[in-house]
């Protein structure tokens, strides 16, 4: 440490110059992010649909973002970040994505102070910095607004060791001193907690960093640097309880819970192998890789034989090369919170996950290679020229990389691209299409998710909302009714489910569940639908009466025939509804008409009612062709719609619209 501070007095004056620089570098190769867009996965209810995030700073939502367990995270730092830029910017999407990109270049200028401080090495210190800030793995971390709590995150953790490493320091008899930075450094690490889990490794981090660069393991007994550690356990477990508490209420942990133990472990050794994979090659980066449940047996060997050797490797020459067994154990603990040992969600990995870890693998690397070639000139010079040649392809990697997340439909289709089986990307595609009101190619995406993932209820639901709005309610059904057998808590799933019923004319199933989606919690919409489906029943038997008693009085008549047998085909209420003696009413007008279209329409209708689709249909092309005499464009129009209806093997009332209620995406 000695060595480090009069190095440190040597160079001060660069120290600055050399911060500036990172920011600049790291600031000009994010700025594309600034165009990005707000995106609907996680973007949305963070901020864009959370009413006290959108409000600001107020007491009573700082009360809220330290009480609340909403969108699967406790995390009250990052939320009062949000308010903070809802207070400064509202809603324009340029300033969260610069708060984002301000973060991580503090962050950048961090990772070289404290490096620095640690090591006295100061070169080797910004070129770790560098290339850690500009890799395109940090896209993700930087560029998804909601990713906020990742750059957080590492804020306070960098704080933390700088803290630590100001206490390590102080214990050569400095007590007062010392617990002064202990404090600073239980605080810095509570801050760091509140802001995103990933912290809750620190502790070890500690007792790496103890061994290198602090060479406290020399100095102290390992008990004592234990016992040192044991109150920094208190906020992890009491934060890692309201984190995993917070997963729970998400569904986070239901969504891949039935994944055994052992294909999860084997996701873990072979996503180690990936990360590092994506650090050396960094292409088909994405924002969800789908997990495959099992991975190939040779793959999921050769990914524990490839970490088992590394590991005794770095293990048998910690003593040569401490950076490297500090370096590699520091990406090897740092990843276990979110490695998938605990399945949260359907990835098997994310870029953002690597945003504190591949700090590890990079000192190893920057320190090897220098170690390497320090004593030979050549080897620096290349070294150097590789460094810098290897930085500006960071650079011309990640500003490309930052294309594909300008809204959710580049994004996705990304993914989709870069992935197989996405089921994820082909949903949330689908989502970002119907909002974008691209119905057809959002009903595509739906499907094709549910082809790849048929146990997936959200796709199950959406494709049912979005087949009922382009009115196949058949087809709507039965995605109801699987995503429902899925997800039977949900809601609104089973108030769409009654309102399919409607559509397709079953009033009392109707009734049925849109009443079961008020076991689930009351809604304004439910309450709207259940009473409008009521209002329609009493209609509809009221009508009934006054058709009939209008037949009684005139039991010849053609328009009294034709009216109550279109009735009787064609209401929405089952119970008043009856096919053949609809049939026997619209022959019966034909007859008084000579065959008027509208009455053999009626007739034709009658027919589906009673499910004669090959008579419904032969009569409606007959209809057809008299409305086509009649020169009437928009009654044959009509004609035409009923008679590919029919054709389909579908009744009337599949195309009735049903104004007070719609089905919801």
């Amino acid at each position: 440490m000695a060595v480090a501070k009069t190095r440190a007095r040597r160079t001060g004056w660069l120290v600055p110059c050399l911060c500036l620089v990172l920011l600049g570098i790291v600031g000009w190769t994010f700025w594309p992010s600034l165009q990005c867009q707000f995106l609907i996965a996680d973007d949305q209810p963070y901020v864009l649909e959370n009413a006290q995030v959108k409000d600001g700073i107020t007491w009573p939502n700082i009360a809220a973002a330290f009480t609340s367990l909403g969108n699967s995270n406790w995390h009250p730092v990052t939320w009062l970040s949000h308010m903070l830029d809802c207070q400064m910017y509202g809603l324009n999407p340029k300033g969260h994505h610069f708060t984002n990109v301000l973060i991580h270049g503090c962050n950048v200028m961090l990772v070289f102070l404290v490096l620095r401080r640690l090591t006295g090495k100061m070169w080797l210190s910004w070129l770790v910095a560098l290339l850690f800030g500009i890799h395109p793995l940090r896209v993700q971390s930087v560029t998804w607004i909601s990713e906020r709590k990742d750059v957080l995150s590492l804020f306070f953790w960098m704080l933390t060791i700088w803290a630590y490493a100001c206490f390590a320091e102080a214990t050569d008899g400095r007590e007062k001193k010392a617990k002064y930075f202990y404090g600073l450094t239980f605080l810095f690490l509570v801050l760091g907690l509140m802001s995103k889990t990933m912290l809750v490794t620190m502790p070890f981090v500690f007792l790496l960093l103890d061994y290198w660069p602090l060479n406290r393991w020399e100095k102290e007994s390992a008990w004592k640097l234990v016992k040192e550690k044991l109150p920094f356990f208190l906020p992890i477990i009491l934060v890692g309880i309201l984190s995993y508490k917070a997963q729970q209420l998400g569904g986070m942990t239901v969504e891949m819970s039935g994944l055994p133990f052992g294909y999860r472990i084997e996701n873990a050794f072979v996503s180690y192998v990936r990360y590092l994979g994506k650090l050396f090659w960094p292409v088909n980066l994405c924002l969800c890789y789908p997990h495959p449940g099992k991975w190939p047996p040779l793959l999921a060997i050769g990914a524990v034989l490839v970490i088992a050797i590394i590991s005794v490797l770095m293990f048998a020459g910690r003593r040569r090369a401490p950076y490297a067994f500090v370096g590699w154990s520091w990406y090897l603990g740092t990843l276990v919170p979110v490695i998938g040992v605990v399945q949260l969600g359907s990835q098997s990995m994310a870029d953002r996950y690597t945003y504190i870890p591949i700090i590890g693998i990079m000192v190893a690397l920057v320190w090897g290679l220098y170690e390497l070639t320090k004593r030979w000139r050549p080897g620096v010079v290349m070294a150097s020229i590789g460094a810098a040649g290897l930085s500006v392809a960071c650079i011309v990697r990640t500003r490309d990389e930052i294309r594909y997340w300008q809204n959710d439909v580049t994004v996705w289709n990304h993914a989709i691209l870069v992935t197989e089986d996405n089921f994820m990307a082909h949903y949330k595609l689908g989502l970002a299409l119907w909002s974008a009101h691209l119905r057809s190619q959002a009903v595509a995406h739906y499907e094709e998710a549910v082809k790849i993932n048929p146990e997936y209820a959200l796709a199950q639901k959406m494709l049912g909302s979005a087949l009922g709005n382009e009115q196949r309610y058949h087809e709507a059904m039965n995605h109801f009714k699987k995503g429902l057998e899925l997800a039977p808590d949900d809601a609104q799933g089973w108030r769409n489910y009654g309102l399919g019923y409607c559509k397709l004319g079953r009033l009392n199933e109707a009734l049925v569940y849109s009443r079961k989606s008020l076991e689930f919690g009351t809604n304004i919409s439910t309450l709207t639908q259940i009473e409008a489906i009521l209002e329609m029943k009493a209609q509809a038997k009221q009508q009934n009466a006054e058709l009939r008693a209008a037949l009684a009085n005139e039991p010849d008549g053609a328009e009294a025939n034709n009216n109550l047998g279109w009735f009787l085909c064609t209401s929405l209420s089952e119970e008043e509804r009856n096919g053949n003696e609809a049939i026997q009413l619209a022959a019966h007008a034909c007859e008084l008409t000579k065959n008027d279209p509208i009455c053999v329409m009626t007739l034709a209708t009658a027919y589906a009612e009673t499910e004669q689709y090959d008579k419904a249909t032969a009569t409606a092309e007959y209809a057809c062709s008299l409305e086509a005499k009649t020169g009437n464009e928009s009654a044959l129009k009509y004609c035409q719609q009923l008679l590919d209806l029919f054709r389909r093997h579908e009744p009337w009332y599949t195309l009735s619209i049903y104004n007070n209620v719609t089905l919801k995406q």
